[in-house]
């Protein structure tokens, strides 16, 4: 099985097809990245070949949205 690199940069996701979703400053960088190793895991046992898929499906669960912090004066 040859694996084939994935190419993934948040800056360039279309944001205005995409009603509903939080804004982009909030997707965390580093939860990506660290969602990438649990993608390439299953692409190595065979369940998903899409990283965005993957992402999409999982983004709860890998924590990719930053909570919103609350404001104190």
């Amino acid at each position: 099985m040859s694996i084939t690199p994935v190419y993934l940069s948040i800056k360039t996701i279309n944001y205005t097809d995409c009603a509903g979703l939080p804004p982009k400053e909030r997707i965390s960088v580093e939860m990506v990245f660290r969602g990438l190793y649990h993608f390439s895991r299953s692409l190595l046992r065979g369940k998903i070949t899409d990283a965005v898929t993957y992402l999409v499906e999982h983004y709860q669960m890998l924590g990719l949205i930053k909570q919103e912090r609350k404001w104190h004066p």
